[in-house]
Protein backbone atom coordinates (compact mmCIF):
# COMPACT_ATOMS: atom_id res chain seq x y z
CA UNK A 1 0.00 0.00 0.00
CA UNK A 2 1.18 3.42 -1.10
CA UNK A 3 1.76 6.58 1.60
CA UNK A 4 -1.15 7.88 -0.34
CA UNK A 5 -3.26 5.38 0.19
CA UNK A 6 -2.27 5.04 3.64
CA UNK A 7 -3.36 8.66 4.66
CA UNK A 8 -6.49 8.35 2.89
CA UNK A 9 -7.76 5.21 4.90
CA UNK A 10 -7.28 6.51 8.20
CA UNK A 11 -8.59 10.26 6.83
CA UNK A 12 -11.28 8.29 5.87
CA UNK A 13 -11.39 6.64 9.75
CA UNK A 14 -10.34 9.56 11.87
CA UNK A 15 -13.40 11.44 10.02
CA UNK A 16 -15.91 9.01 11.58
CA UNK A 17 -14.17 8.97 14.89
CA UNK A 18 -11.24 11.28 15.41
CA UNK A 19 -10.14 10.41 18.97
CA UNK A 20 -9.22 6.73 17.82
CA UNK A 21 -7.68 7.40 13.82
CA UNK A 22 -6.19 10.85 14.23
CA UNK A 23 -2.70 9.42 15.44
CA UNK A 24 -2.56 7.06 12.56
CA UNK A 25 -3.56 10.07 10.79
CA UNK A 26 -1.21 12.34 11.83
CA UNK A 27 1.69 9.32 11.80
CA UNK A 28 0.75 8.53 8.05
CA UNK A 29 0.67 12.20 6.90
CA UNK A 30 4.56 12.43 8.45
CA UNK A 31 5.80 9.62 6.77
CA UNK A 32 4.15 10.57 2.85
CA UNK A 33 5.86 14.43 3.59
CA UNK A 34 9.11 12.80 4.36
CA UNK A 35 8.30 10.18 1.18
CA UNK A 36 7.19 13.28 -1.11
CA UNK A 37 10.17 15.42 -0.18
CA UNK A 38 12.94 12.62 -0.90
CA UNK A 39 11.07 11.97 -4.76
CA UNK A 40 11.21 15.74 -5.09
CA UNK A 41 7.75 16.65 -5.04
CA UNK A 42 8.36 19.71 -2.42
CA UNK A 43 4.50 21.56 -2.62
CA UNK A 44 2.82 17.95 -1.91
CA UNK A 45 5.65 17.51 0.68
CA UNK A 46 4.75 20.64 2.39
CA UNK A 47 1.03 20.22 2.18
CA UNK A 48 1.17 16.54 3.92
CA UNK A 49 3.62 18.31 6.35
CA UNK A 50 1.37 20.79 7.26
CA UNK A 51 -1.60 18.60 7.87
CA UNK A 52 0.51 16.50 9.55
CA UNK A 53 1.39 19.34 12.40
CA UNK A 54 -1.94 20.38 12.36
CA UNK A 55 -3.03 16.89 13.44
CA UNK A 56 -0.32 16.71 16.02
CA UNK A 57 -0.84 19.76 17.35
CA UNK A 58 -4.36 19.13 17.78
CA UNK A 59 -3.36 15.65 19.91
CA UNK A 60 -0.83 17.19 21.72
CA UNK A 61 -3.04 19.79 23.25
CA UNK A 62 -4.91 16.50 24.53
CA UNK A 63 -2.07 14.67 25.22
CA UNK A 64 1.51 16.44 25.29
CA UNK A 65 3.45 13.28 27.15
CA UNK A 66 1.89 11.21 24.20
CA UNK A 67 1.77 13.67 21.09
CA UNK A 68 4.82 16.42 21.49
CA UNK A 69 7.28 13.69 19.88
CA UNK A 70 5.27 13.82 17.12
CA UNK A 71 4.73 17.43 16.72
CA UNK A 72 8.76 18.03 16.99
CA UNK A 73 8.77 15.70 14.09
CA UNK A 74 6.16 17.22 11.80
CA UNK A 75 7.46 20.38 12.28
CA UNK A 76 10.92 19.25 11.69
CA UNK A 77 9.56 17.69 8.19
CA UNK A 78 7.63 20.73 7.27
CA UNK A 79 11.10 23.02 7.84
CA UNK A 80 12.55 20.91 5.23
CA UNK A 81 10.21 20.95 2.90
CA UNK A 82 9.51 24.94 3.32
CA UNK A 83 13.70 25.19 3.21
CA UNK A 84 13.74 22.95 -0.21
CA UNK A 85 11.48 25.73 -1.87
CA UNK A 86 13.57 28.46 -0.85
CA UNK A 87 11.21 30.09 1.61
CA UNK A 88 13.85 30.00 4.66
CA UNK A 89 12.34 32.50 6.70
CA UNK A 90 9.24 30.07 7.27
CA UNK A 91 11.61 27.07 7.61
CA UNK A 92 13.25 29.13 10.06
CA UNK A 93 10.23 29.49 12.39
CA UNK A 94 9.47 25.89 12.08
CA UNK A 95 13.12 24.31 12.80
CA UNK A 96 13.06 27.24 15.82
CA UNK A 97 9.68 25.59 17.08
CA UNK A 98 11.15 22.14 16.62
CA UNK A 99 14.17 22.66 18.30
CA UNK A 100 12.39 24.10 21.50
CA UNK A 101 10.39 21.38 21.70
CA UNK A 102 13.09 18.61 21.38
CA UNK A 103 14.89 20.58 23.69
CA UNK A 104 12.26 20.03 26.47
CA UNK A 105 12.05 16.47 25.43
CA UNK A 106 15.90 15.58 25.83
CA UNK A 107 15.40 17.01 29.54
CA UNK A 108 13.40 14.44 30.05
CA UNK A 109 15.13 11.47 28.11
CA UNK A 110 18.37 12.69 25.90
CA UNK A 111 19.25 9.24 25.14
CA UNK A 112 15.88 9.06 22.92
CA UNK A 113 15.36 12.69 21.67
CA UNK A 114 19.42 13.97 21.45
CA UNK A 115 19.98 12.43 17.96
CA UNK A 116 16.53 14.53 16.87
CA UNK A 117 17.56 18.16 19.05
CA UNK A 118 20.92 17.16 16.84
CA UNK A 119 19.28 17.29 13.55
CA UNK A 120 16.57 20.04 14.03
CA UNK A 121 19.15 22.20 15.14
CA UNK A 122 21.50 21.55 12.14
CA UNK A 123 18.30 22.52 9.80
CA UNK A 124 17.46 25.63 12.06
CA UNK A 125 21.30 26.73 11.35
CA UNK A 126 20.39 26.03 7.55
CA UNK A 127 18.17 28.96 7.87
CA UNK A 128 19.72 31.61 9.40
CA UNK A 129 21.62 34.38 7.78
CA UNK A 130 24.89 35.22 9.18
CA UNK A 131 25.64 37.04 12.19
CA UNK A 132 22.59 37.16 14.51
CA UNK A 133 21.17 34.45 13.46
CA UNK A 134 24.50 32.01 13.67
CA UNK A 135 25.31 33.43 16.77
CA UNK A 136 21.78 32.58 18.28
CA UNK A 137 22.18 29.42 16.46
CA UNK A 138 25.50 28.47 18.70
CA UNK A 139 23.93 29.28 21.48
CA UNK A 140 21.37 26.86 20.98
CA UNK A 141 23.87 23.93 20.16
CA UNK A 142 25.74 24.82 23.30
CA UNK A 143 22.67 24.55 25.28
CA UNK A 144 21.75 21.69 23.37
CA UNK A 145 25.15 20.09 24.51
CA UNK A 146 24.62 20.81 27.63
CA UNK A 147 21.67 19.39 27.90
CA UNK A 148 22.84 15.54 26.41
CA UNK A 149 25.71 15.69 28.39
CA UNK A 150 24.84 14.01 32.04
CA UNK A 151 23.21 11.24 29.54
CA UNK A 152 26.58 10.91 27.28
CA UNK A 153 28.44 10.56 30.88
CA UNK A 154 26.72 7.89 31.95
CA UNK A 155 26.22 5.75 28.54
CA UNK A 156 28.67 7.24 26.03
CA UNK A 157 27.59 5.37 22.89
CA UNK A 158 23.48 6.16 23.50
CA UNK A 159 24.54 9.87 22.61
CA UNK A 160 27.45 9.54 20.84
CA UNK A 161 25.86 9.89 17.44
CA UNK A 162 24.06 13.27 18.74
CA UNK A 163 27.23 14.55 20.23
CA UNK A 164 29.27 13.97 17.60
CA UNK A 165 26.97 16.39 15.34
CA UNK A 166 26.50 19.11 18.03
CA UNK A 167 30.23 19.27 18.49
CA UNK A 168 31.04 19.79 14.53
CA UNK A 169 27.85 22.37 14.29
CA UNK A 170 29.25 24.11 16.78
CA UNK A 171 32.58 24.23 15.43
CA UNK A 172 31.47 25.04 12.37
CA UNK A 173 29.13 27.99 13.55
CA UNK A 174 32.62 29.26 15.90
CA UNK A 175 34.45 29.02 12.44
CA UNK A 176 31.58 31.01 10.51
CA UNK A 177 31.44 33.54 13.25
CA UNK A 178 35.24 34.33 13.28
CA UNK A 179 35.08 33.01 17.43
CA UNK A 180 37.29 30.76 19.06
CA UNK A 181 35.20 28.21 20.44
CA UNK A 182 34.54 28.92 24.23
CA UNK A 183 36.25 27.63 27.11
CA UNK A 184 33.37 25.26 27.83
CA UNK A 185 33.22 24.08 24.60
CA UNK A 186 36.81 23.16 24.49
CA UNK A 187 36.70 21.42 27.84
CA UNK A 188 33.79 18.90 26.94
CA UNK A 189 35.06 18.42 23.19
CA UNK A 190 38.79 17.09 25.07
CA UNK A 191 36.35 15.10 27.68
CA UNK A 192 34.35 14.20 24.41
CA UNK A 193 37.64 12.68 22.83
CA UNK A 194 38.30 10.93 26.24
CA UNK A 195 35.39 9.36 27.15
CA UNK A 196 35.04 7.94 23.14
CA UNK A 197 38.80 6.62 23.49
CA UNK A 198 40.11 9.01 20.62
Amino acid sequence: MSARETVDRYRALAQRDPDAWLPDLARSLNDEAIALLGAGRKTEALAASREAVDAHRALAQRSPEAFLPGLAMSLHNMGNALRSLGRRREAGSAAREAVGLYGSLVRERPEAFGLHLASSLTALHATLDEGPGRAEALGLVEEGIGLIWPCFERAPQESSAAMTMLFELALDLSEALRRAPSASLLARGKAFRRLMGR
